[in-house]
């Protein structure tokens, strides 16, 4: 929705290529669309629903991952996004993306600022370690016995490669760290049918938001002037995200975590259910002012934590607890 708000202000840079790693449903159902898609933004203001038309291209990396490639080596191509969720990143992602990189570097083209947006403490720095050591490994020699995957496509590499690539990547890509903060509920058939209702019968993939959102992003971006440019459409850009991240991991995804397995095993259906239980809402209460909140380096930790209280009390969102106590596991380290 940055994106679009940006491409709308007239600013053509922003048109997204979005790339499913396997599932192919959502993107040909996208691309039947001409990309766009409605998002209900519902609050205690009321609910509207907004045209999403930033989406312009979409690529499913398991059917056609030798597209992928070329799409990152454009020269045109000036940001990668992140939201793969927190199991995402592992040898398949880096291969992907170092596969991108190398012939974006055989191509002539310039760098680029790779931006993690999902749960994971110092993202950038993560997601930067993942993509220099899958492309180290390409200087161990040559890759004619690599297995072919589903696209059929092998990489080459030359000896030596990998090392000039790590090179390559350090000297011209940003990976800074970010947090993205904003309450997306998995998409319900009832969210479907009331879009299409609303909005006629072409208002497929339909999501629901809540008014709330941040978007904190490290000055640390390929084009210094992309900064000014997203602190225009209400992003924070800042020299150091992790106290806007530890407060977002804890109070948000840790209340989320926690009232989930709780709602799950004693009937609580969604969110908004658990926190309209006085019980339930107290025991949340001090959890965040007792175990979560003290020692967060953001200043105004207590009103962010009341402030996810009213937010989770959102009745339109539908939040399901099954959903977030999905994959728990792999989201509480």
């Amino acid at each position: 929705m940055v994106f679009d708000a940006l491409l709308r202000a007239g600013d053509a840079r922003w048109a997204v290529t979005a790339v499913g790693m396997r599932q192919t449903a959502l993107a040909d159902g996208l691309a039947a669309r001409g990309g766009r898609y409605p998002v209900r933004v519902a609050d205690a203001q009321g609910q509207a629903w907004h045209w999403v038309e930033a989406v312009r291209r979409t690529l499913v990396a398991a059917r056609e991952r030798d597209a992928v490639v070329r799409a990152i080596a454009e020269p045109a191509l000036r940001w990668i996004t992140l939201t793969v969720t927190e199991k995402g990143y592992g040898p398949e992602l880096a291969a992907l993306l170092v596969d991108g990189l190398r012939a974006r570097r055989a191509a002539g083209g310039g760098g680029l600022t790779i931006a993690s947006c999902d749960n994971l403490r110092d993202n950038g720095h993560a997601l930067k370690r993942l993509v220099l050591k899958a492309a180290a490994e390409l200087s161990g020699g040559g890759a004619d016995d690599a297995p072919v995957d589903g696209a059929g496509f092998a990489p080459v590499d030359r000896p030596g490669d990998g090392l000039d690539l790590v090179a390559w990547i350090t000297a011209t890509c940003a990976f800074p760290n970010s947090m993205v903060d904003r309450i997306v509920p998995a998409p319900t058939p009832v969210l479907q049918q009331q879009a299409q209702a609303e909005l006629g019968p072409l208002a497929d993939h339909a999501l629901v938001t809540e008014g709330f959102w941040e978007w904190v992003i490290e000055d640390r971006l390929h084009d210094p002037a992309d900064a000014q440019v997203l602190r225009g459409a209400g992003v924070q850009v800042v020299d150091d995200v992790r106290p806007y991240e530890d407060a977002k991991l804890r109070l948000l995804n840790g209340s989320h975590s926690a009232l989930a397995f709780l709602g799950v095993l004693a009937g609580w259906p969604t969110v908004d259910a658990f926190v309209a239980d006085p019980l339930a809402r107290g025991w949340l209460q001090g959890l965040m002012r007792e175990e979560l909140g003290p020692g967060l380096r953001r200043t105004d930790w207590p009103d962010y934590a009341q402030a996810l209280l009213q937010r989770f009390a959102n009745a339109a969102l539908g939040h399901r607890t099954q959903q977030i106590a999905t994959a728990g596991s792999q989201k509480i380290p």
